[in-house]
């Protein structure tokens, strides 16, 4: 339990507020372009992955 309460308040992660400030207001303005194909081929690629790892394992 320590060790999650510690992650949480970890601050030594890399994290671009800047871009999330600008994602957030694109999303807000609705200007955020969402591109479905290029979202659908990162979960392909993952779940190949996986799956690749998965089989070098047996």
């Amino acid at each position: 339990m320590t060790h999650l309460r510690q992650a949480g308040t970890d601050t030594s992660q890399d994290i671009d507020t800047a871009r999330v400030d600008e994602l957030r207001d694109a999303i807000r303005e609705g200007r955020l372009e969402i591109h479905p194909e290029r979202i659908a081929d990162g979960l392909i690629a993952s779940v190949q992955d996986l799956l690749a790892d998965g089989d070098s394992r047996t």
